[in-house]
């Protein structure tokens, strides 16, 4: 809503998908809203009145691939389209590879960035985004920890916890 990134941690069945989801219905139907997933659709943000009208501004999209390298539409160009797009935010569906160096400076450039990320801890979160980054670009571990403490300066960690709870 104020443009600040965020980042949510956690393992797989956490519930890091269900509360960016969250996060995202609440965003004002005037911000525009890119969303970028990895295979399939899981986010439906779009809200509609009773007589279907489509009250917000949402972009949804899912990478593509392809045998022809010219065809692929992986994470990071999908990124990179969003930023043509005047979003007010961009959600990255979750950051497993070089998508992370993007998605970072993305967020370093006034684009509120939501995204999640597999980690052990909130503060291990950053940690995780600078060996994420480091497979696009091979930069010191301090100057890599400078951009994405900057570019994601809240983590929120979710965990399941042993009744199933989160």
């Amino acid at each position: 809503r104020f443009g600040l990134s965020i980042c949510v941690t956690g393992s797989t069945g956490s519930g890091k998908t269900t509360l960016m989801s969250w996060i995202l219905s609440t965003i004002p139907n005037e911000k525009r809203i890119f969303t970028i997933e990895n295979g399939c659709r899981e986010f439906d943000l779009v809200k509609e009145d009773a007589e279907g009208n489509v009250l917000n501004n949402v972009v949804h999209t899912v990478t593509r691939f392809s045998d022809d390298p010219k065809q692929n539409y992986d994470q990071e160009r999908l990124l990179e389209f969003a930023l043509t797009c005047d979003p007010d935010v961009v959600c990255v569906g979750e950051m497993k590879s070089a998508e992370a160096f993007a998605a970072q400076e993305a967020a370093r450039t006034g684009h509120g960035v939501l995204t999640t990320i597999h980690s052990n801890s909130s503060q291990a979160t950053w940690r995780r985004m600078v060996t994420l980054c480091k497979r696009k670009h091979e930069m010191a571990d301090d100057t890599l920890m400078d951009l994405v403490t900057e570019a994601f300066p809240v983590t929120v960690f979710a965990k399941q916890l042993e009744d199933k709870s989160r």
